[in-house]
């Protein structure tokens, strides 16, 4: 214990390391933290966005599928249901943003 001062400088910063890594882990924790959230909050705004105008084609193409005219052939009949499908998929995946 002779160089008994350099053994408590030596302890002295390994804790003082010790605690700047803390809180440097710490603020790395909040940081990822908050741009979750910021993400979060970002993919909820675009999900709410792109529900309405997803209804609205949903609606169209609702109509479009009911009313349409024989005449049209099934040609166009297909297509209508191709459209329909891939807006209800479209749709689910305005959901699945919204929950995530």
């Amino acid at each position: 214990m002779a160089k008994g001062g350099f053994v408590d400088i030596q302890i002295e910063r390994g804790t003082d390391l010790s605690l700047s890594r803390q809180s440097v882990a710490a603020d790395e924790f909040a940081a990822a933290a908050w741009s979750k959230g910021v993400r979060n909050e970002a993919l909820g705004n675009l999900a709410h966005e792109l529900r309405t105008p997803v209804q609205v084609l949903m609606g169209y193409i609702d109509i479009l599928r009911e009313e349409a005219p024989a005449e049209l052939g099934e040609e166009t009949r297909e297509i209508f249901e191709r459209m329909n499908s891939n807006v209800y998929d479209l749709a689910r995946t305005v959901e699945n943003l919204m929950e995530s």
